[in-house]
């Protein structure tokens, strides 16, 4: 027996939002970016950046990926921060958790967009995305800090400095088939996500308080596979996403 959902092609969102119009610009000498923590489990599926470069960060000091950045930056563009996203394979982002980006160019220098909340100050205004919390600005130094912007250190809430941006999905519900295949053998098949790991478990019976890992993989942005033979003892099966 088979077990598979199909699911509706999903909304895409960009994390932080602007007006197409005149922004101030600024330099730094470092990398450039800003905190968040996803209201959602999010599936970023693009970026955009003022630099070459952009890198996710779990907590402050744990890099996530990093990826190069082919599009235009603030050298090749005139008024504002970039709009067009960049497709980059789907990393996964845990809701409820500190997430910090950074754009950086390999120069002595990077310049940035300047937008504000609510346009305090005559500055273009930005928006987050709802499903975007608890945004910051900061300086990411070459020993590894993360620096608020502003003066005092609280301003830099009501502060963007692009810098990077994201556009994301909200992850939808797992699709997982899980196939006969012969006599003895089961076949689990479900698209996996960069970010998070999967675990094929087995039990005896239903309910069951001892299940049992038949094989672990990490998430890579592809359809994966796991089969385990089916014996007397194994009868029911699942995939643990975590």
């Amino acid at each position: 027996m088979a077990f598979s959902r199909a699911l509706p092609a999903q909304d895409v969102f960009k994390a932080v939002n602007f007006p197409d119009s005149f922004a101030a610009t600024g330099y730094a000498n470092s990398e450039i970016g800003w905190s968040f923590v996803p209201a959602v489990d999010l599936l970023v599926t693009g970026i955009n950046s003022s630099g070459i470069q952009v890198s996710f960060w779990q907590g402050s000091n744990s890099l996530l990926a990093t990826y190069a950045y082919n599009g235009p930056t603030t050298c090749h563009i005139f008024g504002g921060a970039p709009t067009n996203f960049q497709a980059i394979p789907p990393l996964y982002l845990t809701a409820n958790q500190a997430y910090f980006i950074s754009s950086v160019n390999p120069g002595p220098t990077l310049e940035f967009f300047i937008y504000s909340i609510n346009g305090i100050g005559g500055i273009t205004p930005f928006t987050t995305s709802p499903y975007i919390t608890q945004f910051g600005s900061y300086y990411h130094s070459t020993n590894g800090q993360w620096l608020p912007t502003t003066t005092p250190a609280s301003e830099n809430v009501n502060y963007a400095l692009l810098g990077p941006n994201f556009q994301f999905q909200v992850v939808p519900a797992p699709r997982v088939s899980i196939q006969l295949q012969g006599s003895n053998q089961v076949v689990c098949s479900s698209p996996t996500y960069i970010g998070r790991q999967y675990a094929l478990e087995r039990a005896a019976s239903l309910p069951s308080t001892n299940w049992t890992t038949v094989s672990s993989l990490a998430g890579n942005g592809t359809v994966q596979k796991w089969t385990n033979a089916v014996t007397d003892s194994t009868k029911f099966f699942r995939l643990r996403i975590y």
